[in-house]
């Protein structure tokens, strides 16, 4: 085998199934599965595995803390070079592994972490649009800060990620010994996937993604995320931009510090007047 496939997962249900079905369908079948979950799930994660005969897993219990320490624990237990990250509700095109691996594994590419565009999915698997208004000023006004393009993939560069984070985290394949250059994950910040990124390029890793819709992303009430997290997210973002930015893109650092900041005040108050309920005609 080749390649090592992280899935933490904090829940177990319907969309969990189909999921890893999604997995054992690939065409690039060779893998070593890691499980990351809670002493809760270790059992039902077992039998599913069993039950999709998959050859090679090994479901380990978290330590506690978020997505970047359960990342890196499973990353610290895998046996291969390449890795591959996946969420426990997402589902892979059966050509994902095939695609990425092969791109990745040419010596041309000179590609340290690999995404690929997504497809996002509601709770019953129909297509949806996620979007808010800040992205979408951002596509009409603010796009001619670009990526590097080639007819089959784009190269992020420092300044793609002002104003967006463009890369689906659950769709990478990365080399364990890049993000060993980087310390792993950083495991005190929300941001875990942006800080990624933003160290990635400082270090000057590659970080490409191809242009092809291998995996839906599911968007759905029983995820962990929430719009306070999303708040503070984007907070952190702003602050980090702040930080990192060096004299060549100061200013548009402050514009995108400032935008980031922003997109987080809408979340928190798009979410909050949705609380807000009208009380009946008639009652005090």
């Amino acid at each position: 085998m080749c390649i090592s496939i992280i899935v933490p997962c904090h829940t177990y249900n319907e969309y969990t199934v189909e999921a890893f079905n999604s997995l054992s369908k690939q065409v690039f079948n060779d893998f070593e599965l890691i499980i990351v979950t809670n002493s809760k799930y270790f059992e039902e994660f077992n039998e599913l595995c069993t039950k999709l005969n998959f050859t090679s897993y090994l479901v380990i219990i978290e330590k506690g803390g978020g997505l970047a320490a359960a990342l890196n624990l499973g990353i610290s237990i895998a046996r291969n070079e390449l890795i591959a990250r996946m969420d426990g509700d997402d589902i892979c095109s059966i050509h994902r592994l095939q695609k990425q691996i092969n791109f990745i594994n040419d010596p041309g590419n000179k590609v340290d972490i690999l995404g690929c565009e997504g497809i996002y999915i509601d709770a019953n698997g129909k297509q949806t649009i996620r979007q808010n208004r800040f992205t979408k000023i951002y596509n009409k006004y603010l796009n001619f800060i670009d990526y590097e393009f080639s007819p089959l993939y784009y190269r992020i560069t420092k300044k793609s990620l002002l104003f967006s984070n463009p890369v689906i985290h659950p769709s990478i394949i990365f080399r364990k010994s890049s993000l060993a250059s980087l310390n792993f994950y950083n495991e005190e910040t929300i941001t875990e996937d942006y800080d990624l990124w933003v160290r990635a390029l400082k270090k000057g890793l590659s970080l490409i993604i191809l242009k092809e819709r291998l995996i839906k992303i599911r968007i759905h009430e029983k995820q962990s995320s929430t719009s306070t997290a999303s708040t503070f997210r984007c907070f952190q973002i702003a602050i980090m931009i702040s930080k990192y930015c060096s004299r060549e893109t100061l200013f548009l650092g402050l514009i995108a510090s400032i935008t980031w900041a922003l997109r987080g005040v809408f979340i928190f108050l798009k979410s909050n007047l949705r609380k807000i309920k009208v009380s009946p005609r008639g009652t005090r």
